[in-house]
């Protein structure tokens, strides 16, 4: 109590350090949280949801639209974001702001707009709502992220990976002619030049039989005779590497017999037991397809003979308007599930890199102590197009 000789006055003292210290501490963690937001790549802006004004931003959005923080504030969203006032001036077209009003949560969507100069910006856009102490939402927080750079790396990497497979592609077509020029090469001349000579022996050998000294005979006719058999062999030796840089069969009578006599040939050098079950009407394939098949199925067998320790092997194919399907299975180890898809196994890549070539597909399942299983399914509608990597 006070007096001042006339009148008396009652002094009230109020401690008020704790709440300058909590209005420091809140005034620092608005600067630093600002100052967080002002750092992040993400263009933030706050969004009032009953007009679609903006409140507040941060450093990155007034940057990307080329805004000072007063021509920002109070502008209608979308006259910023879209050059335009109506969010929802096209059926089609979904707000994520409206969304997240009217659901209450988290919207998350994809956004394309063009610049100055038309070209593509991408925009991946979240939207998140603030709610008071009663629920109600009364901030819509409003995320944008440009990844205009990261999806043309995407579709630099996707094209860069189409090339690359329209160059195995040409290759493995070019190849694959060479190798057909080849086997006729070796057919027709080293086979022709091989006939004649063996032609050349037959008449030696009439020669030879008109010598009378028997002596001089019987030796000339055991080196005709070797000479021959050299001459059959090598004529075989021929045929083999001729069938086996391109089996003319595959040409001449198509798929399913150069599959079944390859799997006879296999059989016979391997003595793994072989069963061929081929579609029940006749097929006509594609010749670039029926090769990539028959590549796929001579890959599958060099594999069953290097790594599977089979002693069987089942080969199905069926074909119809809707698809081709290539399966072979083996009695092996089975495939370790790691290999499946090792850069390691090169074998397995080109076989998928082949069937992809025609918009097909390899699927590889491997069960330890039952077997392996090689499954090629294309589809015509699908021939001749890339598959997504």
């Amino acid at each position: 109590m006070l007096w001042d000789g006339e009148r008396q006055f009652q002094v009230v003292y109020q401690d008020i350090t704790e709440r300058k210290q909590a209005q420091a501490l809140l005034t620092e963690a608005l600067g630093l949280k600002q100052a967080v937001l002002d750092h992040i790549s993400y263009a933030v802006s706050g969004i009032d949801p009953t007009d679609f004004t903006i409140v507040g931003a941060n450093k990155t959005f007034l940057d990307t639209y080329n805004l000072e923080e007063k021509q920002a504030i109070g502008k209608h969203c979308y006259e910023i974001t879209h050059h335009r006032s109506n969010p929802c001036n096209s059926p089609d077209e979904i707000c994520p702001l409206l969304e997240t009003f009217k659901t209450g949560e988290t919207v998350s969507a994809e956004h394309i707009h063009f610049d100055d100069r038309g070209g593509k910006i991408f925009s991946e856009i979240l939207t998140s709502p603030m709610r008071n102490e009663q629920g109600e939402i009364y901030r819509v927080i409003h995320l944008v992220n440009d990844v205009t750079e990261r999806k043309k790396g995407v579709e630099d990497l996707r094209a860069s990976r189409e090339q690359l497979r329209a160059l195995a592609g040409r290759l493995q077509a070019v190849r694959e002619e060479e190798r057909t020029d080849i086997a006729r090469e070796i057919h027709d001349e080293l086979g022709g030049a091989l006939t004649g000579m063996k032609v050349d022996v037959s008449f030696l050998i009439k020669s030879a039989l008109k010598i009378k000294n028997e002596a001089a005979r019987t030796s000339l006719l055991a080196g005709m005779d070797s000479v021959t058999k050299a001459i059959d062999t090598t004529i075989h030796a021929v045929r083999r590497i001729a069938m086996e840089l391109r089996p003319g069969i595959l040409d001449d009578l198509g798929l399913v017999a150069a599959l079944e006599w390859q799997l006879k040939d296999f059989e016979k050098r391997t003595g793994i037991r072989c069963e061929f079950f081929p579609p029940a009407e006749d097929i006509s394939l594609d010749a670039d397809l029926s090769t990539a098949l028959f590549r796929i199925f001579q890959e599958a067998l060099t594999n069953v003979v290097r790594h599977s320790g089979a002693t069987e092997v089942r080969v199905r194919l069926r074909a119809d308007a809707d698809s081709s399907t290539l399966e072979v299975e083996d009695n092996g180890k089975g495939i370790e599930k790691e290999k499946i898809n090792s850069s390691k196994s090169l074998g397995l890549l080109g076989m998928r890199e082949r069937a992809q070539m025609f918009g097909g597909r390899v699927t590889v399942t491997g069960t330890p102590g039952i077997g392996t299983t090689v499954t090629v399914e294309i589809s015509p509608v699908e021939k001749g197009k890339m598959m997504p990597s």
